[in-house]
């Protein structure tokens, strides 16, 4: 596995950045359900909630070859 990539904790799939994306390598962190990808969230206007226990998720990005809060 590769630095930026990772495994949702719900739908335990290994997510890895495509060579083709644009933009920010993004993933979410819930209180509750641990690291989740973009499947296992609900991306509203004003916030990004968790599917399975509907609490609020934290936004990290992969920059300059590290995991930061957005």
């Amino acid at each position: 596995m590769a630095k930026s990539d990772y495994t949702c904790e719900k739908c335990k799939k290994v997510i890895s950045k495509s060579f083709f994306s644009m933009g920010t390598f993004k993933k979410f962190e819930c209180p509750n359900c641990g690291t989740l990808c973009k499947d296992c969230v609900n991306s509203g206007v004003f916030s990004t909630k968790c599917k399975h226990c509907g609490r609020k998720v934290i936004t990290k990005g992969f920059i300059n070859e590290r995991w930061t809060q957005i």
